[in-house]
């Protein structure tokens, strides 16, 4: 089969190592190729014109393993929503001990031709949208808030995109869902899998009830799950604790890539906060932002492209001019927030934007912010 790969990051290159390893494909320009695979960040607007059908990495991966060519296929666990995938990812791959792959770090195409019995997968809107026969054996949705409208426009094509990998499963397979989310129930009554409902308001309690239901379905006994989730310390870049300093402690949460993600980790804290936000603004609403800055935040440090947006929105809802400052970059934004915390008070990296103005992706950033807070803490010998 003749295929082309579109795109040369840690996707598109896994893409091509895999089939080199597995041989029997002719890598080719796309208007040659039989298949065009698109890495996730190259929206279908700009897909190429031509004959061959253009799909995501995980359909191609899920194609070739259910081909039965290279090995047994695996029961996938698909994870997604607008937050709480990768913990819940994590959790479920420790609790099945299984690979975690997707859209956490290590591509799906990676594991076509190794025998595993369940691989747990979280996969994004961007990857769903392009992967018209992807069937998870468990689909879960933990939440649909605003996020990544920049690209899918409106909160409907947003919820389809999420909702192609449900509406392609049948009866043998299961749909796990919160239904407390009014999108997520709309997708339900439209599935033909057997639906698993739960009900949880926060997403720790998404992370646990997902779990919890995904265990109930492959046999496992609660008290691993529960035993799992005591001894779980958490996930990079996702409210990771940097270090404590001079009372001062610094919280990592770079995976806050939307204004819902970093309401939850301002929520998390009870000290007075320094929030350093900002990046590529996704051009979501700030409203309900705007209003846990007001009773959570000392002061807001921003950065990147969506500075001067979000204080245009946070000075019409009430936040203090005073109490905003700017940073051209990490650095400086790090200084600035040392220099105004206090003993007692919490230097929060959650930039509620995405990381592309300024990095590669939300790990880069938050390594970044890493060592410039370990710079200042850890003494230099």
């Amino acid at each position: 089969m003749k295929i082309a790969v579109l795109g040369t990051g840690i996707t598109g290159s896994a893409v091509l190592n895999k089939v080199k390893q597995l041989g029997g494909f002719e890598i080719v320009e796309p208007d040659q190729a039989d298949l065009v695979i698109a890495s996730p960040g190259i929206p279908p607007a700009e897909y190429p014109r031509g004959r061959a059908e253009v799909i995501s990495e995980i359909e191609f991966a899920f194609r070739l393993m259910q081909s039965g060519k290279y090995c047994k296929a695996p029961k996938i666990i698909a994870i997604s929503g607008t937050n709480g995938k990768t913990t819940t990812t994590t959790l479920i791959s420790l609790v099945l001990n299984c690979p975690a792959a997707g859209n956490i770090g290590e591509p799906l195409i990676n594991f076509v031709d190794k025998e595993n019995e369940y691989i747990s997968c979280e996969v994004s809107s961007y990857q769903l949208e392009s992967s018209p026969t992807f069937q998870p054996y468990i689909a879960i949705l933990l939440n649909l808030t605003e996020d990544h409208l920049t690209r899918h426009k409106t909160m409907q094509r947003y919820c389809d995109a999420k909702a192609m990998m449900v509406l392609n499963q049948d009866y043998r397979d299961y749909f796990v869902f919160n239904a407390r989310d009014c999108w997520l129930t709309s997708i339900a009554g439209k599935a033909k899998s057997r639906l698993i409902p739960f009900m949880s308001q926060t997403i720790l309690g998404q992370n646990y009830e997902a779990t919890l239901k995904v265990a109930e379905i492959c046999r496992v006994p609660r008290e691993k799950v529960d035993e799992i989730f005591a001894d779980f310390k958490g996930v990079e870049h996702r409210l990771e604790k940097v270090s404590v300093h001079n009372g001062v402690t610094c919280i990592n949460d770079s995976k806050g890539t939307n204004p819902d993600s970093t309401i939850v980790a301002l929520e998390s804290i009870n000290d007075p906060v320094i929030l350093i936000a900002g990046g590529r603004d996704k051009l979501t609403s700030l409203d309900q932002l705007t209003a846990s800055i007001e009773q959570k935040v000392k002061k807001v440090i921003l950065l990147g492209e969506a500075a001067e947006r979000f204080e245009k929105a946070f000075l019409a809802g009430g936040v203090p001019a005073a109490n905003m400052l700017h940073a051209g970059s990490m650095r400086e934004a790090v200084d600035i927030a040392f220099q105004q915390a206090s003993s007692g008070d919490t230097i929060l990296l959650s930039p509620a934007c995405a990381s592309f103005d300024m990095y590669k992706n939300f790990e880069e950033r938050g390594r970044d912010f890493k060592e410039l807070v370990y710079a200042k803490t850890i003494p230099q010998t």
